[in-house]
């Protein structure tokens, strides 16, 4: 195998493995997902009606 061949084998091989350590991180964020989009009036608990 020529060092080039090697080097892009090299590069594959860690690419694969960062897309595959990225995969639980993902699927954690799937599903809690809801689809719903954040809206500025809802009120956080640490929020009261003035804002502050």
């Amino acid at each position: 195998m020529t060092r080039i061949a090697r080097i892009w084998k090299g590069a594959a091989l860690a690419t694969l493995i960062a897309a595959a350590a990225s995969l639980p991180s993902a699927a954690e964020e799937a599903r809690f997902d809801t689809g719903m989009i954040p809206s500025p009036h809802i009120l956080l608990p640490k929020q009261d009606a003035s804002g502050l």
